[in-house]
């Protein structure tokens, strides 16, 4: 969610963004950070994801893995609140709204670096390569990885559907801020109801997990696709206010629960087929 509020803030200074830019005689090409970020991020997350099946049985992973997008949710409103509150009451701070981003920027570095020293401290991987391998080693183990794929179709199919689906999901995230500035809805409003968003996915994630114990998560995971497709369709007369805040109500209930039901499906069917390394996350 920082991620977005930084894109909305600088929306307005568009422009100002040239001077970053490399001309040529054919076209602009522009150094884009958000890309660096996506990078890192994407990778962060595969080794987040591969985390849940050391932390917790089959039995518990749905509930577990729901968990934790909770709680990842309402925990980054305290740091969106803090970035927002800065940057709003930057004038009456006593500083200027360039230097109140700087600031957000040091104090969201500083707050990724706090919350992972807990995981550092106490987290103990249990699945791994035990001796270290040459890069001949490691693209034979990929070869063996696809030949246990093509002998498993269902886990197949699954990282098929879900390099799809999940870009969706993704697409959602990362545009809803430009086009809610496109139709015409406000910074403050854009803001607030990303706050909403996250809100509402803390309860939504774990009542997600816990439903996982009546139904299957496989089941759950098409409902949350089915409500992602209505959404998108919702969201093609968005003109008012109120439609973007109702619509990031309905993205806050089923955005939490979609990642972490796939995440947790996806690990019990590696441990079911004993398929190791696959873990990846599309972004």
């Amino acid at each position: 969610m920082i991620e977005s509020f930084f894109h909305t803030y600088y929306a307005e200074k568009q422009k100002k963004a040239e001077k970053y830019c490399i001309h040529s005689r054919e076209e602009v090409q522009c150094h884009q950070p958000d890309r660096l970020w996506n990078a890192w991020q994407t990778g962060s997350l595969i080794f987040y994801d591969s985390m849940l099946v050391d932390v917790t049985i089959d039995e518990r992973m749905d509930e577990v893995s729901s968990h934790g997008y909770a709680w990842g949710y309402i925990g980054s409103c305290i740091l969106f609140v803090g970035s927002l509150i800065l940057v709003l009451m930057a004038d009456r701070i006593g500083i200027s709204a360039a230097m109140a981003m700087m600031l957000a920027f040091g104090i969201t570095a500083i707050w990724w670096v706090a919350v992972t020293i807990p995981l550092l401290l106490n987290y103990k991987q249990n699945y791994y390569a035990e001796t270290k391998v040459s890069v001949k080693e490691t693209v034979v183990r990929l070869g063996n990885i696809f030949s246990e794929l093509k002998a498993n179709k269902k886990v197949l199919l699954f990282l098929i559907s879900f390099f799809f689906y999940i870009d969706g999901v993704y697409t959602i995230i990362e545009m809803s801020t430009a086009y809610g500035k496109d139709v015409g809805i406000g910074d403050s409003s854009m803001l607030l109801a990303l706050l909403l968003t996250q809100v509402v996915a803390f309860p939504c994630s774990i009542l997600f997990g816990k439903l996982a114990r009546r139904f299957e998560s496989e089941k759950l995971i098409l409902v949350c696709i089915g409500a992602y497709f209505l959404i998108a369709l919702f969201a093609l007369q968005l003109d008012t206010a109120w439609k973007f805040w109702f619509l990031a109500t309905c993205v806050g209930v089923f955005q939490g629960a979609i990642q972490a039901l796939s995440r947790s499906y996806y690990s019990i069917q590696l441990n079911l087929y004993k398929i190791c390394d696959t873990f990846t996350e599309d972004d």
